[in-house]
């Protein structure tokens, strides 16, 4: 193959579409046709007809130097034998190279040799030319190249002789085209991801495309939305149907102004809230001024409109809050100030470079001792001096308030001893520490002086204490074992000696081995509950005396624990309470006689109250007596049944004592009405009670409860004579967070004094003897349900107008 001229490429053709380039490949297949058409009519000329061999050889110009097109010439078999310089320039191989090899073999990927070899098929069956269409194919170097491609026959005798093959790299454009999809996907990623409106309309409106949060915003995530306006879109949510109208508007204001359009827009939302964009509009005009679409950018500033208004408001009150915060500051330094001046340390302040003293508080003026003016100290030794604990000088430089002014040292509870002007000392802790600038720089010091002289002295009466406590423990009658959480014996006093001596010494054995001649802890240790709680425990356990009876000993067992919780020894606090236990024994037994007695009481001497009362009842009733013989008998009838109403006060303490009366909902209006006709009638007296019902209120309680009130009434009549008035008042109160039923019960009878007030629900306060409990039962009560009962004048500060007592109990849901 002969080489007509040198192949230099053109970037400028890289860049035409793919429509030019099918366009000027049926060009170039139509010029190649009629050249080969035109050489084949040749071969009939003589080779001296210059103008066949202008012909031919301007075919082979063509095939040869047309650029960036690679052409091939091939046989039915695909075997090469054209191979232009584009073919070189595209795939790699010379001429040389490829003439004679198959094409399939040379340049065709594996898995499209079988449709490249069907395509060849068909041309040579049919005679008809490949549509331009692309190819991928490999070149020398391994690299894939992407080629619009056609193929088509050349005739000769009514059959092809061979085809022919015009290839375009595109293979720059197909790498083009895939880093922009990839670049379109990636900006279509950004903008669904943008917390903005972005949509973007055509040039009537219409929506193109929208990002997730626009379709969010007005709820048309599931409408198909592209190609319609906002006018058809607001169609599909009554909701936002007045938004998509006035976006329908602004737009038509951004087309009409011709330019960027800017300004704020207002969504509502179904919650009632609304939100505002800051809407940018970006008309796009056709070069002839029609329009051809709009950019539609929404940044939403709901969250910083509400901040510019909360920052005017904020603006609003700044000044008056700087001119508040200018007092606060001068405040604050006349406080910090007077604290420095009052506080019991003292306290030295110090410029860097000069290590002049500029400021001395009250405090460190009275532990150096007396009046040190700071313009005349310049930290030499003056009206004070340092000394070490053991009475050394201390060099200046190793002062606290200096090593901090010349190395920045943090320095920490430094003792000395200061010796004042007077000859006088004392002990002091310094502390010290830089004041440094925004760079780092020292600029002064502070130094902290305290006064321990006391606390030293208190260290050494603290060990002297120590001595004391030690001959407390050794002293201590009861017995005290310090055991570690193994259970081994660490210290015991005197006593746990006096009652082991057989056992001496303690220190180092298991506590079980040393007090209780076991191999093993005890099945109820106190001790072992002890450290598994960490809490106190106690128990009663035995104990052997020499005389071979039985003692009891009690037993506390108090952990100590370090600061993470965990045990590390236990004290043991024993006391011997043998005389408590025979003590208790003989309670447990006088118990048991004094429950017989009150039996006793309770049946038999209260049967023999009953049968008495009936015979003094009948002699009163059947006998004709004077007034005389008729008190006679009166009185041991009263004693009789105060007696019985004694007794029967008493049962019903016990009662109370022993939880014998089980609680239950009481209706305390329903129990007052019938208490009531008990005390309307009583012969020779005129009483009038009234009852006043604020509320419905029901209580937990016990049948008890009608002795409280009943005690109550009744005890207005009995301590008053001639005409009485009893006004009982229900009502619902509440006290924190709690509902209660009060019942007032006033009378306008004699009243009772004050000092009285105070003793009035106590056993020991009798009238007459035997005959007190009525009022402590009372009280008994009332706590028993969980409420309280107390006295005072009806009439504030005058008792003599009657008493008013008060029953208060926790109230119920029915």
């Amino acid at each position: 193959m002969v080489i007509l001229s040198p192949y230099r490429s053109k970037k400028k053709d890289e860049d035409k579409t793919k429509a030019q380039l099918i366009e000027e490949l049926e060009q170039l297949r139509e010029r190649i046709k009629e050249l080969k058409d035109s050489d084949n009519g040749s071969e009939q000329i003589s080779s001296g007809n210059i103008a066949g061999y202008n012909d031919q050889s301007l075919f082979k110009t063509v095939i040869e130097n047309t650029p960036m097109v690679a052409i091939q010439g091939y046989d039915r078999g695909g075997v090469i034998y054209h191979w232009n310089r584009a073919s070189e320039y595209i795939y790699g191989y010379s001429a040389e190279e490829a003439i004679g090899k198959r094409i399939q073999d040379l340049i065709v990927i594996d898995e499209d040799v079988e449709a490249f070899e069907r395509t060849v098929r068909d041309i040579s069956e049919t005679g008809k030319p490949t549509q331009c269409s692309l190819w991928k194919l490999k070149a020398r170097n391994g690299d894939m190249v992407w080629t619009y491609s056609s193929m088509f026959p050349v005739i000769e005798h009514d059959r092809v002789a061979e085809i022919f093959c015009m290839d375009v790299d595109v293979t720059r454009s197909k790498k083009m085209e895939e880093s922009l999809r990839e670049q379109e996907e990636q900006l279509r990623t950004l903008i669904n991801a943008m917390p903005d409106i972005v949509c973007f309309k055509d040039g009537e409106g219409r929506w193109l495309e929208a990002n997730a949060f626009d379709l969010r915003l007005f709820d048309i995530e599931n409408v198909p939305y592209k190609g319609k306006t906002d006018s058809e879109l607001a169609e599909h949510s009554g909701f936002y149907r007045d938004a998509f109208l006035m976006c329908e508007e602004t737009d038509e204001k951004a087309w009409r102004a011709g330019a960027t359009g800017h300004e704020e827009e207002t969504i509502p939302k179904p919650d009632g809230s609304v939100m505002t964009f800051d809407t940018i509009k970006v008309p796009l005009f056709y070069p002839d001024g029609r329009r051809k679409g709009l950019v539609v950018i929404g940044r939403d500033i709901t969250d910083r409109k509400r901040a510019e208004e909360q920052l005017k408001s904020a603006y609003e009150d700044l000044e008056k809050r700087v001119e508040e915060r200018t007092g606060e500051l001068a405040r604050a330094r006349n406080t910090l100030k007077a604290m420095l001046d009052t506080l019991p340390i003292g306290i030295v302040m110090s410029e860097a470079g000069t290590e002049r003293i500029t400021y001395f508080s009250p405090g460190a003026l009275k532990i150096l001792g007396g009046h040190i003016m700071a313009a005349s100290q310049d930290m030499e030794p003056g009206p004070y001096d340092f000394f070490e604990v053991d009475g050394s000088p201390l060099p200046v430089g190793e002062r606290p308030l200096q090593r901090s002014l010349r190395t920045g040292a943090y320095v920490q509870n430094v003792e000395v001893i200061v010796r004042r002007k007077d000859g006088s000392t004392v002990t002091a802790l310094i502390s010290s520490a830089p004041v440094k600038d925004a760079n780092g720089n020292i600029i002064a010091a502070v130094s902290s002086i305290s006064d321990v002289t006391e606390l030293r002295r208190a260290d050494k009466a603290l060990k002297e204490n120590e001595r004391f406590l030690e001959n407390v423990f050794e002293g201590i009658q009861d017995g005290i074992s310090i055991l570690d959480k193994d259970m081994n014996i660490l210290r015991v006093n005197h006593a746990m000696k006096k009652w082991y001596p057989d056992m001496v010494p303690l220190e180092g054995k298991k506590c079980y081995q040393a007090y209780h001649k076991r191999t093993i802890h005890c099945e109820k240790c106190p001790t072992i509950k002890a450290i598994k709680t960490r809490a106190l425990q106690s128990d009663v356990v035995p104990i052997a005396r020499e005389d071979g009876s039985t003692g009891w000993l009690e037993l506390y067992a108090f952990p100590l624990t370090d600061r993470a919780g965990n045990v590390t020894s236990i004290i043991e606090h024993v006391r011997d309470i043998t005389s408590r236990k025979q003590a208790e024994e003989q309670l447990v037994e006088a118990k048991a006689q004094a429950e017989l007695y009150l039996d006793l009481m309770g049946h038999d001497i209260n049967n023999m109250n009953q049968i008495a009362l009936g015979f003094l009842e009948l002699a009163l009733g059947t006998l004709d007596l004077n007034k005389e013989e008729k008190q006679l008998i009166s009185k041991p009838l009263e004693a009789i049944e105060s007696s019985t109403r004694l007794i029967d006060n008493v049962r019903k303490l016990q009662k109370v004592k022993e939880g014998g009366l089980k609680l239950h909902d009481i209706d305390v209006g329903e129990m007052v009405r019938k208490i009531i006709p008990r005390y309307s009638d009583i012969v020779g007296r005129d009483i009038t009670i009234d009852f006043t019902a604020g509320c419905e209120c029901n209580v937990k309680a016990n049948d008890l409860l009608d002795d409280v009130y009943a005690n109550v009434i009744g005890n207005a009549i009995k301590h008053s004579t001639g005409r009485l008035a009893i006004d009982i008042h229900l009502d619902r109160v509440k006290i924190g967070e709690r509902d209660y039923c009060m019942v007032t019960v006033e009378d306008d009878g004699p009243g009772i004094p004050d000092e009285r007030k105070a003793r009035l629900f106590s056993r020991s306060l009798k009238r007459t003897s035997g005959k007190g409990l009525g009022l402590y039962l009372i009280k008994m009560l009332a706590e028993d349900f969980h409420g309280k009962v107390w006295v005072e004048d009806r009439v504030p500060g005058d008792h003599t107008k009657g008493a008013r007592f008060m029953i208060m109990l926790p109230a119920i849901e029915k």
